[in-house]
């Protein structure tokens, strides 16, 4: 869904209530519009994704700090992570300090994986029967807000997982 709702922050026109100033705008306001989005569905059963934050050694462990962005992980089941396709064994899930047995969308775990030799921040772990399509390249509609315009073979650097990458743009 596309709308366009004229707003003023400096004088808070058409945020919380419609503004006098703007009588000719037939928009709701910015809060009204925001109340009537929906939520997206959780992604459980989708492919696994995980996306890694920070190696690091928990009890003289290979352990990995991550986010589950799809799909489920669980103890005791192979993990491939990408583009690198290192595949290692999950030893055990920790939530928020309490171990768990398998984790699902939008939660932020920690991980001792059997080896994590050569994983690194920004790396994807999946299931190897559910790999992600691995690219160098991607067609996106870019919403540039810059003090320059962006032009075709400028470097600019992208967010992809939890690592920015630069990235050139074609046209």
């Amino acid at each position: 869904i596309v709308a366009v709702i004229p707003v003023s922050a400096q004088y808070g026109d058409n945020i919380t209530a419609k503004s006098d100033r703007m009588k000719w705008n037939n928009s709701p306001t910015l809060i009204q519009s925001l109340d009537c989005l929906c939520a997206p569905k959780t992604p459980t059963r989708s492919p696994l994704r995980f996306a890694v934050q920070c190696p690091f050694i928990a009890d003289g462990k290979p352990a990995i700090l991550g986010r589950v962005v799809s799909g489920r992980l669980f103890e005791n089941h192979q993990i491939t992570f990408g583009p690198v396709c290192r595949t290692t064994e999950i030893i055990s899930i920790t939530v928020s300090g309490s171990g768990v047995t398998s984790a699902g969308p939008s939660r932020s775990v920690s991980v001792v994986l059997r080896d994590a030799a050569n994983i690194e921040r920004g790396q994807v772990g999946f299931n190897a029967c559910h790999p992600p399509l691995i690219t160098d390249s991607l067609v996106a509609d870019i919403f540039w807000i810059g003090t320059k315009p962006l032009k075709p073979a400028e470097e600019i650097f992208i967010l992809c997982g939890t690592q920015y990458c630069p990235a050139y743009i074609e046209t």
